[in-house]
């Protein structure tokens, strides 16, 4: 939100309060949701702690009300599109085969590296090396090539590895109360089928929250919620799809594996097995058919709440919140799948006999681990609230917070495990942790520590926080307010003066619509708003103390001790915030138009040093930056038409944010390389996500890369001047639109989101002779083959040759990351479209049901883009142009039924 507050992104995220709690992510069941609201100025943050830095987005629940029962009931079904994967630009079979064969000729491909190797290596690679040993003639290479140029894994991905994602969440609720007892009662039940095979998730929720008058003056709270989880985790298959070869097929005519040796060498992989080592073959399909991955949460939450009124105007309200979540995994790697076999393999030695001998238990792998998470929170506060003469509004509160939150696990993993028995085997720790041992090939065998197999771990976070707030209003027309508040925490502060670090906030707001001498008729409220504060953060993965972690070593018979880097004096960040709006209501507020600007000022923000190794620490954490962020939102809501029949209202979300970093005391150590490789981007005078190329001057007679340096000069190497920045990737323009038509019963509402005025990188292969890889980049069809080609294409060839002038430090970084490849990221995306029909009254009237909907929805459903290249910007790394599956297209059917 606004630009954030620090340097490091992940630290940019806003809190999440459900109910009066911080909480780590979103309720995943929103028909519990009463109403949701965003704050982003200094005087939420304040009041809210640290963490708020970033906005607050508040979370409300529903609540039982007076009346008689209701009984709500949702189900919902969604239904996730198949990832589309040549939306990542892959090569064919033919280009491979072609560039491969390119490579070949220029002598980077030599099968002597390879012989006697484990790395492995594509089909494509295979006949050609096949072809230097002289395996193969030219004829019968030349036939190999056109087999595998015609042959597309395409269609065996989508039918074998992908499916139609389908999820179904069905909630039903219980409502109602008297005077002095209300109550809500909820469950949750949700099946989902993710769009990889073997991948499936079941959980069930129940929650319940009740109000109790005691007493005129004494209410109490009492909230419970319990969710239960098994999700039967696949593969991770998105990363192994996309670096298969196009021409390496998963199955055979007969529904046979075929195995893919592109992370193993074949050749190698045939004379070991002939010793006994087993097969270093790898099918995705075989993978997820013998994925065994289990994952069980049970989480139960409880909250108590006590509000007592005395003294007329003052009230106590008193929280108390327990949130416990345990979760276990269990992780049989069966013992047939390429990641049992190649890790037994691994740690597999020779005998004299030139046999396999298995260090490691032939069988089944067993992982399991255990995670809980304690949380505990009590909040206590003092309330007064006052209405003097009619005309001057007191509100006073004051409070303090305690929480305490405790995370513990282990991990374990034994070998040889047969799961009907509940047994698994011993094998000798001290032979694998001593080392000496040999593989096949002579190499040595990694040592295998035997405490790294089993794990234990203990955080213990520990907060306390004091707060106070004040406001005053005069005569509904001037209002004053103020929070300050202060956060402790045992991770933070080894210094006593940097432990803490007072938030504040103080703010006002002219209503001048309530003036006697403002008489517009068309305008009934017109509020102007001031408010200005300070927030802090910290980094809650880091310690200004000294630590140490205390390991036993195997192969010594002792303990060892590595002390982490620590900075005693490091402090909070902080951030100064002002904010100024107006609220503008037209025509009894049919016309509502809120706009705000605001000017953040972020200092003491954290960052990274590098350190000489010498000095026992190889980085080091600082108070390094200083940043600004300024900017406006805008928000106009607009109920056009008002009719009996038809209705339409509308929504427009603009936003505006320039951001620069001030300061950083963060040395650039080589600037020319850092700074277009994300490492080294925060350069003062500059937006934190500037993105930064070289100056693209073309290709030279051989297709070697040339970029502007000293004086608009060519030159094949980038020197500082060759560096430029033309924006920042991201959006510095965002927002959204949403219409809703009412139509007697019908119902329907389009949403569209847009981003504007940021610069992206678009991927370019870096065409490097020994980069060999199973899968390329579609461009690699353009690249520069013969002289003249400059002239035509920017895209550089494949290292033209071993000489210095083509061979040279810094070639792939002109290719990939110069000015030819940025392009515009800017978007207009039709996020949502929504159709619903409500069964009529007349209909309804002489039923049990009060009221029955229908709803169907689509997201993602269409999107313009400024680039030329059919690229989703949303879909594509903006710094080093990497592709993504875009988000993939969702329809859900909603039926609602209240009784």
């Amino acid at each position: 939100m606004r630009g954030g507050s620090a340097i490091d992104e992940s630290r940019n995220q806003p809190l999440i309060v459900v109910d009066g709690f911080p909480v780590n992510q979103l309720p995943e069941n929103m028909n519990d949701v009463e109403k949701i609201d965003v704050l982003k100025d200094a005087a939420a943050s304040a009041i809210w702690g640290a963490r708020a830095s970033n906005g607050v987005i508040v979370i409300t629940t529903k609540r039982g009300k007076e009346g008689k029962m209701k009984i709500n009931y949702a189900a919902n079904t969604y239904f996730t599109s198949r990832p589309d994967y040549s939306r990542l630009h892959r090569a064919s079979a033919a280009d491979i085969l072609d560039y491969d064969k390119e490579v070949y000729d220029k002598g980077f491909l030599n099968p002597v590296i390879f012989n006697g190797s484990e790395s492995g290596y594509s089909p494509s690679m295979d006949i050609l090396m096949r072809l230097d040993r002289g395996d193969i003639t030219q004829q019968e290479f030349s036939r190999l090539q056109d087999s595998l140029g015609g042959i597309s894994n395409t269609g065996q991905i989508r039918d074998q590895l992908l499916r139609t994602g389908i999820r179904q969440n069905h909630y039903l609720s219980f409502s109602g109360g008297g005077p002095r007892y209300r109550y809500i009662i909820s469950g949750t039940y949700e099946n989902n089928r993710s769009n990889y095979i073997g991948d499936k998730n079941e959980s069930y929720q129940v929650n319940s929250r009740s109000d109790l008058e005691l007493t005129r003056d004494l209410r109490v709270s009492l909230d419970l919620n319990a969710v239960s989880s098994r999700q039967n985790i696949a593969p991770y298959l998105n990363n192994d799809i996309q670096n298969l070869p196009p021409y390496q097929l998963l199955l055979d005519g007969s529904g046979n594996y075929i195995y893919d040796y592109t992370g193993f060498n074949k050749a190698s992989n045939d004379i070991i097995t002939g010793f006994g080592y087993l097969d270093n073959g790898k099918n995705l399909i075989e993978e997820a058919r013998l994925a065994n991955n289990v994952t069980r949460n049970f989480g139960i939450r409880t909250k108590v709440g006590v509000q007592y009124k005395f003294l007329k105007h003052f009230t106590f309200n008193t929280d108390f919140l327990f949130d416990r979540l345990k979760t276990s995994g269990k992780d049989i790697t069966d013992k047939q799948s390429y990641e049992a076999r190649y890790y037994l393999n691994r740690y597999a030695s020779m005998n004299a006999a030139n046999k396999a001998v298995f260090n490691l238990p032939l069988g089944n792998i067993l992982d399991q681990s255990e995670m809980t998470y304690n949380n505990w929170a009590l909040r206590s506060q003092l309330n007064y609230s006052n209405l003097i003469n009619s005309v001057h509004f007191i509100n006073v509160a004051a409070g303090a917070e305690l929480k305490k939150n405790v995370t513990e696990g282990f991990t374990s993993r034994k070998f040889g495990y047969d799961d009907q028995l509940l047994s698994w085997q011993f094998f000798d720790q001290h032979k694998l942790a001593n080392g000496g041992l040999t593989w096949w090939n002579s190499t040595a065998i990694p040592r295998l520590d035997p405490t790294s197999l089993d794990g234990f771990s203990h955080n213990d976070v520990r907060e306390k926080s004091y707060y106070a707030t004040a406001g005053y209003t005069y005569d509904e027309r001037y209002t004053f307010t103020s929070s300050f508040r202060i956060d402790q925490s045992n991770m933070f502060g080894a210094d006593p003066k940097y432990r803490r670090t007072p938030l504040w906030s103080v703010g006002g707001a002219w209503n001048v619509a309530e003036e006697k001498f403002f008489r517009v008729p068309a305008i009934n409220m017109l509020k102007v708003r001031v408010t200005a504060g300070l927030t802090g953060n910290y980094d809650r993965t880091t310690t200004p103390l000294l630590t140490a972690t205390r390991t036993f070593q195997t192969a010594f018979n002792d303990f060892r001790a590595r002390v982490s880097s620590y900075n005693p004096k490091l402090r909070w960040e902080r951030t100064r915030t002002i904010n100024a709006g107006v609220d503008v209501g037209l025509l009894k507020n049919r016309f509502q138009v809120t706009a705000d600007y605001y000017n953040r000022y972020g200092y003491d923000l954290l960052g990274v040093v590098m350190l000489d190794p010498t000095v026992g620490w190889t980085q080091f954490n600082i108070n390094a930056s200083r940043m600004r962020n300024k900017g406006f939102d805008l928000a106009i809501q607009a109920n056009i038409i008002e009719g009996r029949t038809f209705r339409w209202s509308s929504r427009v979300n603009a936003g505006f944010n320039k951001n620069i970093i001030l300061e950083n005391k963060v040395r650039e150590t080589s600037p020319v390389i850092s700074r277009v490789s994300s490492s080294g981007q925060y350069v003062e005078g500059y937006a934190r996500e500037a993105l930064w190329s070289y100056r693209w001057a073309g290709l030279d007679n051989r297709g070697n890369p040339l970029v502007y340096g000293d004086k608009d000069g060519k030159v094949k190497v980038p020197v500082m001047a060759s560096l430029v920045n033309n924006g920042t990737y991201r959006a510095p323009f965002t927002g959204g639109f949403t219409n809703i038509f009412y139509y007697k019963d019908f119902f329907s509402s389009v949403f569209l989101t847009y981003n504007f005025g940021n610069v992206i990188r678009r991927f370019t292969p870096q065409m490097y002779g020994y980069g060999f890889l199973s899968n390329y980049d579609a461009r690699i069809s353009e690249r520069w083959r013969k002289p003249g080609d400059e002239a035509t294409t920017d895209l550089a060839a494949i290292t033209p040759s071993f000489d210095p002038e083509d061979f040279y430090d810094g070639r792939e970084r002109v290719i990939q990351y110069s000015t030819n490849s940025e392009m515009s990221g800017a978007y207009i995306r039709l996020r949502e479209i929504q159709l619903g029909y409500k069964l009529p009254s007349t209909i309804l009237k002489r039923t049990f049901l009060n009221s029955v909907s229908f709803v169907a929805q689509m997201n993602n459903v269409a999107l313009w883009k400024k680039n030329k290249y059919g690229i989703d910007p949303d879909a594509v790394d903006p710094m080093t142009g990497t592709y993504f599956l875009p988000e993939p297209r969702v329809t859900t059917l909603t039926l609602r039924v209240e009784l």
